[in-house]
């Protein structure tokens, strides 16, 4: 069964390295670390997240984190409340021995060597941004499709 593991910072998280712009309209304060540090949610990868629970009910859902076990859950808490997920402390050793093949990771760090690796704005697959969710649920089962057949990150097409 494949399993889906989501980054917090600069993934799930948009940070605002300059807040003025208006790709931060909500200028949420970063939960730990520096505290003026404004962050708006990846609404889109949100969405994806939510399509995936509804398409694999069983599967594992991990939100991770650098930060620690306690920071992902924050998240999870603040914009995943309705989904059943994990939170985790991403430490490397740990997780290269926890992500297999077939598993969907994205992050905006290429850390693991099993699974297929998305980049945050990669993941889910969408062709247009006005596409139906029929087309987006589609390419969804496609990209859980390509991450089964992948052998690592680096070779999947």
């Amino acid at each position: 069964m494949t399993s889906l593991f989501v980054d917090c910072d600069d993934t799930l998280a948009l940070f605002c390295w300059k807040p003025e712009e208006p790709r931060c309209p909500h200028g949420n304060i970063h939960p730990y670390g520096s505290k003026h540090s404004p962050w708006d949610a990846n609404t889109r990868l949100l969405e994806g997240i939510r399509a995936f629970r509804a398409a694999n009910p069983e599967a594992d859902i991990v939100i991770w984190s650098g930060g620690g076990r306690e920071y992902a859950q924050t998240f999870i808490d603040t914009l995943l409340p309705d989904i059943k997920a994990i939170s985790w402390d991403k430490i490397k050793p740990w997780i290269q021995a926890m992500v297999q093949e077939g598993d969907i990771v994205v992050d905006d760090q290429p850390i693991v060597s099993k699974g297929t690796h998305f980049y945050p704005h990669e993941w889910p697959p969408r062709l247009y941004d006005d596409v139906d969710e029929e087309t987006t649920e589609k390419a969804l089962r496609q990209a859980t499709r390509r991450a089964l057949k992948a052998d690592d990150y680096e070779t999947a097409p």
